[in-house]
């Protein structure tokens, strides 16, 4: 039998990859798989077996689904993954499968201890802590001092050779996150867009921390709405784009909760010189012309905001109607849909690039956008839109990307059924469309990402409390990660660090590019020479005198003696019908150890995995976990 790698692939995809260079980012509302069922669903249970990767029915590869937490890419109509046996059977045609690029444990390792109290990964609610742990919980399970995804997403300019990462992108936040201690040093609310630069310094010299850069902030959007100082706590940025011809700034809210619309008050144009303060609702498209600003910096981020100028460009209800007019439908409450429209992301509309003048009268650029929407429960409603990305020309349109019509899950790279596979698919967050000349390779273009489930990194009360909540034996004391992004037929190094938090700290980290490393994650978080931390526990088998202990080297995947062609480097998977997608999993049992003493001042011992495709010398991007 033909193996289905990569040359297979270049044949299936052919010329057609490299006309279509339409890329959207985006992020979702809920958990979504990929449409070739490399991701699984949350009631398989299990992740891959190791220390032979085998992804196969029952099983989950975490670092293939798309979590809310953070956000992906698709390139609609380039297909990219073969179908596993267990969805098509012996069909032989590749999908399009959407790339995760970023989650929440990666910007939890960026971030660091932002609230000073010894604990990194705080950027999801804790799974395994519960009321009457112990030790017991430090904070309520719905508490997030880090973020808890990604709201809007801006891409100001794509780079080049590469995907872009999660320091590329300007990204709204859909909570509060007030800590300023961490890697960040400054606190951040749902009102802003905010970008993280990347490490500066080349290994071996730690990098010292960088604030965010801010596009726009709460205290901006205050002045642009007339509001007084400081009362624009309401103020949740639920939608952002930026026309980079002249600065206009394009910009909706969320509601108060699922079922307000109400976002805040505020005094804003409803017409050419007709000025009105109301209630802004969720829904609501603004216009904040280029004009009303002084554009700062490298990427023109908002300074000398100016009050009085802002249009409401398209109301909530403009936008349902577009939708109509496209032919999709909001699913309704009682159809277990949602309460209003909510406009849920915008960007420029490049490929319409003409003006249209709105119900309001204004003339403004074509936009695409999104909103909230259910897909429905699996046997009964269902609403095949809920994914869909719409344009405002014509007065409402389906968006085309590479001559798909996305107007279903598919399009996006989705499985028609959600992770939680009892819905169908569905909305988009967050979304940023851009086109390069020089399309990246379907197969070895792609982000080398890390994921971990069901737990995702998130912080562990002593190990004998780790697990699946539903099922606390399946997992128990054994880390699981899955590895998505490299080429078919990869062999993978994996690198381990140990921690133990400080208050107020972060794991140290490097410009992986002026480190020598070629491609991949923009930030290496090892210390591979042990020059700065002496903190390298594990490395792959003959990488000098470093990461080679017997005993931690036993940890994973049973050690090179048991398991010598399948410990460290590892593998890329290879599915029942002979497919190679690039994924691989490894796995660290910690059962010998025990539940971990609880540490002193609240801090926390960390592991930080990292791994390197040595094919290609690209890095993945970070995990870590964290006990207490």
């Amino acid at each position: 039998m033909i193996k289905r790698t990569l040359a297979l692939l270049a044949l299936c995809v052919g010329a057609v990859a490299a006309q279509n260079g339409t890329y959207v980012y985006f992020s979702t509302r809920f958990a979504e798989t990929p449409l070739s069922g490399r991701g699984g669903f949350v009631v398989d249970g299990n992740p891959t077996t190791v220390p032979v990767p085998v992804f196969a029915p029952g099983t989950v590869n975490e670092a293939a689904v798309m979590n809310a937490n953070g956000f992906a890419f698709v390139r609609p109509g380039v297909p990219n993954k073969w179908p596993l046996s267990f969805v098509q059977g012996t069909v032989s045609s590749p999908v399009t499968d959407f790339v995760e690029v970023s989650n929440f444990p990666q910007i939890n390792l960026l971030m660091g201890d932002t609230d000073n109290d010894g604990q990194y990964n705080e950027g999801g609610s804790f799974p395994n802590c519960v009321t009457g742990a112990n030790p017991p919980c430090p904070k309520p399970t719905t508490t997030y001092t880090n973020f808890a995804g990604v709201d809007a997403l801006y891409v100001p300019t794509p780079p080049v050779g590469r995907n872009a990462s999660i320091y590329d992108c300007f990204i709204s936040t859909p909570s509060d996150s007030n800590g300023t201690g961490g890697y960040r040093g400054t606190a951040v609310t749902e009102a802003d867009m905010i970008m993280f630069p990347k490490a500066t310094n080349p290994y071996p010299a730690p990098s010292a921390p960088q604030q965010p850069i801010f596009f726009i902030r709460q205290s901006h959007l205050e002045i642009f709405f007339g509001m007084a100082a400081g009362s624009g706590n309401a103020i949740d940025t639920d939608a952002f784009a930026v026309d980079e011809t002249n600065g206009d700034i394009y910009i909706s809210f969320d509601g108060t909760s699922s079922t307000v619309a109400t976002c805040f008050t505020g005094t804003f144009l409803t017409a050419p010189g007709v000025s009105t303060t109301a209630a802004i609702l969720a829904g609501d498209v603004f216009r904040i012309p280029g004009a009303a600003y002084t554009p700062t910096g490298p990427f023109n981020v908002v300074s000398a905001p100016t009050p009085g100028l802002v249009q409401r460009i398209w109301s909530s209800a403009d936008v349902t109607t577009m939708v109509t007019t496209a032919g999709g439908l909001i699913l309704p409450t009682a159809q277990g849909g949602v309460a209003y429209t909510n406009t849920y992301s915008l960007d420029v509309d490049y490929i319409n690039t003409g003006t249209v003048t709105t119900p309001s009268g204004f003339t403004v650029r074509n936009l695409f956008f999104t909103v909230d929407n259910r897909g429905g429960n699996v046997g009964a409603t269902v609403n095949p839109f809920a994914p869909a990305i719409y344009t405002t020309a014509g007065n409402g349109q389906f968006a085309v990307f590479n001559g798909v019509t996305m107007n279903n899950p598919a399009a996006m790279g989705m499985a028609t059924q959600s992770f939680s596979n009892t819905f169908y698919s569905g909305c988009l967050d967050a979304l940023d469309v851009y086109d390069l000349a020089n399309p990246l390779d379907p197969q070895t273009g792609n982000p080398m990402h890390l994921e971990s489930f069901p737990d995702n990194g998130r912080r562990y009360l002593g190990l004998a409390s780790m697990g699946n909540p539903a099922n606390p034996a399946l997992y128990a004391n054994k880390l699981i990660c899955s590895i998505a992004g490299s080429p078919p037929g990869s062999t993978i190094a994996v690198f381990a660090r140990a921690d133990v938090t400080t208050v107020g700290g972060y794991i140290d980290r490097y410009d992986s590019f002026a480190s020598g490393i070629p491609d991949g994650c923009p930030e290496l978080y090892l210390d591979v020479a042990n020059v700065y931390t002496n903190s390298m526990i594990l490395a792959p088998q003959g990488f000098s005198n470093l990461g080679q202990d017997p005993f931690v080297q036993g940890l994973m995947n049973g050690g090179p003696t048991l398991n010598p062609l399948y410990w460290n480097p590892i593998r890329t998977a290879v599915d029942a019908n002979n497919s190679d997608n690039g994924d691989s999993a490894f796995e660290f049992d910690l059962t010998t150890l025990g539940p971990l003493p609880a540490l002193p001042g609240g801090v926390s011992f960390i592991l930080t995995f990292q791994a390197i495709d040595l094919n290609t010398l690209k890095l993945s991007d970070p995990m870590a976990f964290e006990f207490n």
